[in-house]
């Protein structure tokens, strides 16, 4: 079974962690401390899937205006 979520208002320096795989678990991808003074943020949704453990897949993200 497939769920999705989404984690909004994600600053730029959370964002580009991910990119650079400098996160290595979801739980510490939700933990991020956000940045208030960051210029741009982002929308990501996923996906959770589960089987005999938790899988996630980053299926989108967004640039907020």
């Amino acid at each position: 079974m497939l769920e999705l979520g989404f984690r909004q208002d994600v600053p730029q320096n959370v964002y580009k962690k991910l990119l650079n795989n400098e996160i290595n678990s979801f739980q510490q991808f939700i933990n991020e401390k956000e940045d208030l003074s960051s210029e741009s943020h982002y929308t990501i949704f996923y996906y959770i899937k589960n089987d005999s453990r938790k899988k996630y897949l980053i299926d989108s993200i967004f640039l907020q205006w």
